[in-house]
């Protein structure tokens, strides 16, 4: 027989030497050396009655357990058929659907195209919750998709962007919107200061994957119970700093919920790290043996990895049980044309020589110095500054690059995008 007991957050499976292979075939296990016992996280209760069944003896905390997560489950499957949603003024089905989602599961991650609304019910389910979120979100999507759907549809919610952008005036500025006039108290305080003070107030903070690094002791703070991860197929590569850091904050945090309309644009192993953020019982903790479960050795030398012809659906009947599929052809109450504006914030230093062009009328780049003598010639140069390049003055065949600044804006829409056709129109 096998025994399963509930410790603390954690199932206990007490085995003999028989069943270590089966043990070992439940994602998320973990060998427990003291107690001599495999580990599982709460959520693999289900995979543990199934693979026992008939050889397990059950506790009654653990058929309560159980009964709970098939009951969710069950009503999962429900919700995605447009069961129990409940009537809204502006949501659309799907975001219902989404919404409803969002009541039953604290961590569910939601991979829906670009164009079906991710924001606007994020939005929604952060003020359900009711209480404090973090958004990390690229930086174009900041000022117009999660500010402005914000001021749109929910002009009571309070979202404080942090940037190393924004100045002083920009905080004082969202002071008067939240609080009414400043006082001058306020105005004498450096913008540090300011931040720190709104950010006491805000319900929602919003920052961009770098800045979310950088400010992670000043995050940690502020007393976040939920994030939102828009775009987290940022978090695919499941070595790099970013995920290692979002892992980190996120595995202390009761809400977590992943947007994305491409979440594998490079193959199905960048599931990984974007579920296991989610619910490590889905594909497990372990990267190695995630991918030697699904995959195996390709290309030259065995550097490549492909799945097997029947991995594909394993994994998706896995993830299916903490993420939605959203398909703007299957959204059938989404208008026919959705316009987004994505605004694109120069880098300080591009910053630095857009104002000294507009003040001065020249400056210097490289080993060249570039002035325009008349009005409309500053304004051309400004253009070409922002758009990360400028021509000599001197020599209009001399091209002197400056940043990427609106390239990887664009890059970002494209991976958001996915494998659609995309036409480009560029002045």
């Amino acid at each position: 027989m096998v025994t399963v007991r509930k410790v603390k957050d954690k199932l206990q499976v007490y085995s003999g030497d028989a069943y270590k292979d089966r043990c070992k075939n439940i994602p998320a296990g973990r060998w427990n050396k003291v107690a001599r016992c495999w580990e599982y996280p709460e959520t693999s209760v289900i995979d543990i009655i199934t693979e026992f069944r008939g050889e397990l003896k059950v506790t009654k905390d653990i058929d309560k357990l159980y009964k709970e997560q098939h009951r969710k489950a069950v009503l999962l499957s429900e919700v995605i058929n447009g069961k129990h949603l409940d009537p809204h003024p502006f949501l659309m089905t799907h975001q219902r659907k989404c919404r409803k989602i969002a009541e039953l599961y604290d961590r569910f991650a939601f991979f829906a195209d670009t164009g079906t609304g991710k924001t606007l019910m994020s939005l929604q389910i952060m003020k359900d919750k009711a209480t404090r979120f973090i958004v990390v979100a690229p930086k174009p999507t900041i000022k117009d998709a999660w500010l402005g759907d914000a001021n749109a549809w929910f002009p009571d919610m309070r979202l404080l962007p942090i940037s190393r952008n924004m100045s002083k005036q920009d905080y004082l500025g969202i002071y008067e919107k939240w609080l009414g006039e400043v006082p001058y108290s306020i105005t004498r305080k450096p913008k540090d200061k300011i931040k720190e003070y709104l950010a006491e107030m805000a319900d929602v903070v919003v920052i961009n994957p770098e800045s979310f690094k950088i400010d992670i002791d000043f995050i940690e703070s502020l007393g976040i119970e939920g994030m939102v991860f828009d775009e987290s197929a940022m978090l695919r590569n499941n070595s790099s700093q970013i995920t290692k850091a979002v892992r980190a904050f996120s595995d202390k945090l009761k809400y977590m919920y992943i947007l994305s309309g491409e979440p594998d644009p490079n193959g199905r192993l960048e599931y990984f790290s974007q579920m296991r953020l989610i619910d490590p019982a889905i594909l497990g903790t372990n990267f190695s043996a995630f991918r030697s479960r699904y995959f195996r050795p390709a290309g030259f030398m065995g550097y490549d990895w492909e799945p097997f012809d029947w991995s594909k659906g394993a994994m998706t009947k896995r993830i299916s049980k903490r993420a939605i599929v959203i398909k703007k052809k299957d959204c059938l109450d989404l208008p026919k044309e959705v316009y987004q504006t994505r605004t694109v914030e120069l880098s300080a230093k591009a910053l630095k020589h857009y104002k000294t062009m507009r003040n001065q009328q020249m400056v210097f780049l490289q080993d060249s110095a570039v002035s325009a003598p008349t009005k409309t010639g500053v304004i051309n140069k400004l253009l070409q500054i922002t758009s990360g390049f400028v021509y000599d003055t001197q020599n209009d065949s001399k091209v002197v690059p400056l940043h990427n600044d609106k390239l990887n804006a664009l890059q970002e829409v494209l991976d958001e995008i996915g494998n659609s056709q995309v036409i480009i129109w560029g002045n």
